[in-house]
């Protein structure tokens, strides 16, 4: 699977590029992604609240619980 992560979504892509799913998100800007928790299948999306400026007022964050591990929360781990 890939991601895409911007306008207020973040898009999940097969390896063929069809869209898999959209995850809509509560804020506009994300900025970065990433899978962590206890078993790697919390998706972890950091952005920009409201409409600060690049660098500029609050951070926010959403969560969403994944099928399945990360591919890099998985590779950090060991886990086969």
């Amino acid at each position: 699977m890939r991601v895409f992560a911007g306008d207020a979504q973040v898009d999940v892509f097969a390896p063929d590029a069809r869209l898999l799913r959209r995850i809509r998100l509560n804020f506009k800007s994300p900025t970065n992604l990433e899978f962590g928790g206890p078993d790697g299948k919390t998706l972890y999306v950091v952005g920009r609240c409201g409409d600060a400026a690049w660098t500029q007022g609050v951070g926010c964050v959403d969560t969403y619980q994944a099928p399945a591990a990360g591919r890099s929360w998985t590779l950090l781990q060991n886990v086969p």
